[in-house]
């Protein structure tokens, strides 16, 4: 199981604490044409709590692993203490295409930023969305994602490190060699890529091989 907290956890709960006093709930400035309902946003959220966090040596920080071939928002909460506690959220998302992940992707920084440091960005209706009067049909179980396929999670690592302006051309190409020269299996490799903890270093590997063999983008593509 991953570890959801530091060895101490004192200075940061005495820091939350403070900087729950002073978190506000947050604006729901959004509307959801679906449902017809008004929500709050990412960005929200973030303006609810950012000053109280700050003002008190506490910062978040977000980013998705794969865990068990599943996807995660993985919410940290620090303190300049050195201390911290995390939470993971999975990421769900029909389409598995830029749109689709990057929509998840909010969708879940938004819940896991909001449950992690208490903000209140939702209408709380006693779980009536959830319960089965009498003669009502029972809600249709969720649908349980299949975990995602190698390409898939070469896409997804594709759009992150798109994201940074970095070419991906030779991506494939990269986690080839990378194979070739390793007992790992090709998929774990870009699971470990996906994972926060070794995302830096395989960027970093990454960009330094590109740099060792300048134009082959082009030969490439």
């Amino acid at each position: 199981m991953e570890q959801l907290q530091s060895e101490q956890i004192n200075e940061l709960v005495a820091a939350l604490a403070k900087a729950q006093g002073e978190i506000t709930p947050a604006i729901k400035d959004s509307s959801n044409p679906y449902f017809k309902s008004k929500y709050a946003d990412l960005t929200s959220v973030w303006s609810a709590c950012r000053g109280a966090l700050s003002a008190n040596g506490l910062a978040v920080v977000q980013g998705p692993a794969t865990i068990d071939g599943a996807y995660y928002m993985v919410t940290t909460l620090c303190h300049s203490s050195g201390q911290w506690m995390r939470s993971f959220t999975p990421i769900l998302s029909a389409k598995m295409d830029a749109q689709g992940i990057g929509a998840a992707m909010t969708y879940t920084r938004r819940y896991g930023l909001a449950a992690i440091v208490g903000v209140v960005a939702d209408v709380d209706d006693d779980a009536e969305s959830i319960v089965v009067r009498d003669g009502a049909a029972a809600p249709k179980k969720p649908r349980v994602p299949k975990p995602p396929t190698l390409e898939q999670n070469i896409d997804a690592l594709r759009i992150l490190l798109d994201a940074e302006g970095i070419d991906t051309g030779p991506l494939n190409s990269y986690i080839l060699s990378l194979a070739a020269d390793s007992t790992t299996p090709m998929h774990r490799i870009v699971e470990q890529a996906l994972d926060p903890q070794y995302l830096t270093r395989f960027r970093g590997s990454y960009v330094a091989w590109l740099d060792s063999a300048p134009g082959l983008s082009e030969q490439v593509g």
